[in-house]
């Protein structure tokens, strides 16, 4: 069936939009300007699921507990026959922009033309936040943006095989994709009643899976340092965090109202027009990922800046949008004058999302876009000439820093800073390094003297200094010597054992009584006696 120049419009957008997302990814990943280590995560998991090694390095912990991510079975081998992280980066930046393609079907039949399907693509791909999930290192969640539209709109469609395939496609980039599912089995209304409680019965049983693996697997096996960086304040465990929602709303209430909520709120509504609201009940499945930003009390989760939190929440919104500009527009048709009026809600749409781009954006020239950290500097080269030293020498360990690690992630034992300092074979450090959370530029450069000394102090040797970049290797451990100390210790005993056989019985017998208790027989002066000169065993 040939496709309509609409449908060309959209894929054209798509393309354009995935070009500009994989090269503005790949650039900020050899400019060295990542601010954490997710990427080095998840590069290394897929090298360790590849060799058999099924432990998260970095957080110490079983890939099991780490996050339910049955997608990186996949993408392990993909990741073994593509370019090594670039390969990563391409793959999530066109997972990303497949959305487009979804919302181009949404719109065109929520908005009523093919136009109007054009219109959604835009607006999906221009979202901010979903910009900002495709620039930030890689992660599963990211994957599951397209498929749980897919879901939304196949469910909406009544087309059951394609919703249980991109059912199945969102819970195999992450466990959150349980509740996603569960709330969009309830979020979109159903032929008739049976069906309806078919649906609930199945949401329930998602929500089941979700808790036994939260309870029965990540609680047990895991560290416990993301749960409690995000929720220490509530409880130690999910048990504990579900109780204290129970007993104590008003804690809840008062961490959700607050002005950082109202912020993170407007970055994600104002660039839909707040359209959302009109369809709360379509917008049900982003409530369970904006409830956990707003709750949780780590730094950037309820920031739409550099931040993959609201992922699933951006199929939600983005359905709710659609629907909802289809609600004012029926709400509108109902008044005499409001016809007219209702044909411009999808150019009002338009027009939010090119504002919150414009404010809250991450592609060339909007508010947020960081000119720096898609600028390739002579920081950048230095680093690759170290980096390549150190990719050069196998499976050696290695301690790098943040924005680095994930240029060597792939062998047994990637540090980050300062971690493995006293027993990697490598280090790398930057003494102009960025300040980080906790300690500003100056204070964070004296603690990286200080990891140099440590490194040097535990036997390496520097080998290269570019700049402020010092790379440090770890000197060779000698074997025991083989030379003259050998050989004159085979001497000596050779003389011990020829004395002792040239000895009387008495002699032995005391010789190996000395040898019993500790002490080492010694040849004593001769002494002039009626018999032969016997040598004596000396007392303490």
């Amino acid at each position: 069936m040939p496709l309509s120049p609409a449908a060309w419009a959209a894929i054209a957008l798509v393309t354009l939009f995935f070009l500009c997302l994989s090269t503005m990814a790949i650039l900020r990943f050899e400019a060295y300007r990542t601010r954490s280590f997710d990427l080095a995560i998840v590069v290394r998991m897929l090298w360790g699921i590849r060799h058999g090694d099924f432990q998260e390095f970095f957080t110490n912990q079983p890939w099991i507990a780490y996050h339910f991510e049955p997608l990186m079975l996949v993408l392990s081998l993909f990741d073994a026959l593509a370019p090594a992280v670039h390969g990563l980066l391409v793959a999530q930046s066109a997972a990303i922009a497949a959305t487009g393609l979804v919302a181009y079907r949404l719109g065109s039949r929520l908005l009523g033309s093919p136009a109007a399907g054009v219109l959604a693509t835009t607006v999906a791909l221009l979202y901010p936040a979903i910009g900002h999930v495709g620039v930030f290192d890689v992660h599963m969640v990211a994957f599951a943006i397209a498929p749980a539209l897919w879901l939304l709109d196949a469910l909406d469609r009544g087309a059951r095989r394609e919703a249980l395939l991109a059912a199945a496609l969102t819970v195999a980039c992450r466990e959150d994709g349980f509740v996603f599912v569960a709330l969009a089995l309830l979020a979109v209304p159903a032929e008739s009643r049976a069906a309806m409680a078919k649906r609930v019965a199945a949401s329930a049983v998602c929500l089941a899976v979700f808790a036994a693996y939260v309870l029965l697997v990540q609680q047990p096996l895991t560290s416990g340092g993301a749960l409690h960086a995000h929720f220490a304040a509530f409880g130690a465990t999910p048990s504990e965090i579900l109780w204290t929602l129970l007993t104590e709303p008003g804690r809840i209430v008062d961490a959700l109202v607050t002005p950082r909520s109202g912020k993170y709120l407007a970055t994600l509504l104002v660039p839909l027009a707040l359209l959302p609201l009109a369809a709360p009940r379509r917008s049900l499945p982003a409530a369970w990922t904006i409830a956990l930003n707003l709750l949780s009390q780590a730094p950037g989760t309820a920031d739409i800046i550099d931040s993959h939190y609201s992922a699933l929440a951006i199929p939600a919104l983005l359905y709710g949008a659609f629907h909802g500009a289809a609600n004012v527009r029926s709400w509108l048709a109902r008044i005499p004058a409001g016809r007219k009026i209702g044909i411009a809600i999808p150019a009002f749409l338009l027009a939010a999302v090119i504002v919150g781009q414009a404010a809250w954006g991450t592609l060339p020239g909007a508010g947020e876009f960081l000119p720096d950290d898609f600028r390739l500097t002579e920081r950048s080269t230095r680093m690759d000439a170290l980096v390549s030293r150190i990719q050069a020498d196998g499976d050696a360990s290695c301690s790098l820093p943040i924005d680095a690690v994930a240029h060597a992630a792939q062998r047994p034992r990637p540090f980050v800073l300062p971690d493995g300092v006293t027993e990697a074979t490598w280090v790398l450090a930057d003494l102009d390094s960025r300040g980080v959370i906790g300690a500003d530029a100056a204070r964070y450069q004296a603690r990286i003297r200080g990891w140099i000394d440590r490194a040097l102090a535990s036997g390496m040797d520097v080998v290269d200094q570019q700049g402020p970049l010092v790379l440090l290797r770890r000197r060779p451990r000698r074997r025991p010597p083989m030379g003259r100390r050998r050989v004159a210790k085979g001497l000596q005993e050779a003389c011990r054992a020829w004395i002792f056989r040239q000895a009387p019985r008495t002699y032995r017998r005391s010789a190996a009584g000395c040898c019993r208790s500790g002490r080492s027989p010694a040849v004593a002066s001769p002494t002039r006696t009626r018999g032969p000169r016997v040598p004596t065993c000396p007392t303490r």
